[in-house]
C-alpha cells in the first residue's frame, strides 16, 4: 500500500483508486508494485469477482513517472525496476480473468493507457483526453500499446503513436478505444451498478454528443500517408500532398524527436505480427536504450521539468537513424530481458 494508490473491497469487487492528483496520477514505482501485487491477490481470491480502476482529481492517469526516471540519473536502477514492474503490471491486467472496469474521466495518456485499455469496460466522458505523446520527449509508445495501435484500421494507431494526437471523448469512442460513454454525473451510478452486478447498466449509457472530427473525416487520407510504416516515406507523402491537412501533420511531426519517430515505425511493424507478451518484452528492451539517450534527457527536461517545450533533438538523416535502429532490433534476441511474464 502507498499513499498514492488505494485499495478496498466492496460486495466482491476490488476497487483501485489512483490518488496522486498533484502529479496527474502519474504511476510511480511504488504504485506499480502495489497495484501488481493486489491484482495478483484478487486474481486468486475466489470472493473477488470484478475490479474497478478510477482516480481522484482531474486526470485519470497522465502516464508513468518519467520525470523521476530522468532525474534519477544514468547510474540509477530506477529505469530497470520501474519499467519491469510497469510492464509486468500491463500483462497482469490484460490476462486478468475477471471483469475489469476503468473510468476515463480526464487525461488518459501513456502509462495510464496501459493501466486500462486492456480491461473489459472502458468508460469515456466529456472530459476524456486520450493520447500516446512519447515522441515529444524522445521516447516511444510503450506499455504494450503497439500491440493494439498497430492493428487499428487506416493506420490510425501509427498516426496516434507518431503525432501524439490527443483524442477527445467522441474520437476515443468511435475508434473503439473506449466502449461506453457516460455523463460524468452518472459515474457513481455506473460504479455502484458494477459493484453489484459486475457489468454495465445499459440504461446509464448515453447517446454520445456529436463532434465534428477532422481526424475521423480524413481516415483514408491518414492511411495513404502512414500505411508505409516508414518514417521517410511518411514525410515524403505528406510533403507531396500539399493540402492544409497534410501540412498541419507535417508541421506537427517536424517538432517530434526524429529517432523516436523512426523507432516507432519499426516497433509497430514488428508488433503488428507479434503477441502481446513479445510486444512487452520489446518495450522493455527499447526502454533501456531510449532512456539512456540524450534526446530523452533533453525532451523530459524541456517538456516535463522546465516546461519550456524547446526540445533540441540530435539531427541526422533518416537513413542513418534507421541503420542504427536496425542494429538495435537485430540484437534484441541476444539481450537478457527480465520480465516475469
Amino acid at each position: 500500500m502507498t499513499e498514492f494508490i488505494n485499495f478496498y473491497e466492496k460486495n466482491n469487487t476490488g476497487v483501485i483508486t489512483l490518488n496522486r492528483s498533484a502529479a496527474l496520477n502519474a504511476l510511480n514505482l511504488k504504485m506499480a508494485v502495489a497495484f501488481k501485487k493486489k491484482l495478483n491477490q484478487w486474481k486468486k481470491n475466489k470472493h473477488i469477482e470484478g475490479v474497478i480502476l478510477k482516480s481522484n482529481g482531474k486526470a485519470f492517469c497522465a502516464g508513468g513517472d518519467i520525470k523521476s526516471i530522468c532525474l534519477a540519473g544514468k547510474n540509477s536502477n530506477l529505469k530497470k525496476n520501474f519499467f519491469k514492474n510497469e510492464y509486468e503490471l500491463n500483462y497482469a491486467i490484460k490476462s486478468f480473468p475477471k471483469p475489469y472496469l476503468s473510468l476515463w474521466n480526464g487525461i488518459v495518456m501513456g502509462g495510464g493507457v496501459g493501466l486500462s485499455v486492456y480491461g473489459n469496460y472502458r468508460i469515456s466522458t466529456l472530459n476524456t483526453k486520450f493520447a500516446m505523446p512519447e515522441s515529444a520527449i524522445g521516447f516511444f509508445p510503450d506499455v504494450g500499446t503497439s500491440y493494439i495501435l498497430s492493428r487499428m484500421q487506416n493506420s490510425i494507431g501509427l498516426y496516434l503513436g507518431l503525432t501524439g494526437h490527443v483524442l477527445n471523448y467522441f474520437e476515443t469512442y468511435k475508434l473503439g478505444l473506449s466502449n461506453y460513454f457516460i455523463n460524468e454525473k452518472d459515474l457513481h451510478k455506473v460504479e455502484e451498478y458494477f459493484i453489484n452486478y459486475k457489468k454495465i447498466d445499459n440504461k446509464l449509457t448515453k447517446n454520445i454528443p456529436y463532434y465534428k472530427s477532422n481526424l475521423l473525416k480524413n481516415q483514408k487520407l491518414i492511411n495513404n500517408y502512414f500505411s508505409s510504416m516508414n518514417i521517410e516515406t511518411i514525410f515524403n507523402n505528406l510533403y507531396k500532398d500539399g493540402s492544409i491537412f497534410a501540412k498541419n501533420i507535417l508541421n506537427h511531426l517536424s517538432k517530434k524527436c526524429p529517432f523516436s519517430l523512426a523507432l516507432t515505425c519499426k516497433q509497430f511493424k514488428i508488433a503488428k505480427k507479434s503477441s502481446f507478451k513479445k510486444c512487452l518484452h520489446m518495450d522493455y528492451y527499447l526502454s533501456q536504450i531510449m532512456t539512456s539517450r540524450s534526446d530523452f534527457i533533453n525532451g523530459v527536461n524541456e517538456v516535463l521539468i522546465k516546461k519550456t517545450h524547446n526540445q533540441k533533438w540530435n539531427l541526422s538523416s533518416f537513413q542513418k537513424i534507421n541503420d542504427k535502429i536496425d542494429k538495435y532490433f537485430n540484437n534484441m534476441s541476444t539481450k537478457k530481458i527480465i520480465l516475469d511474464i
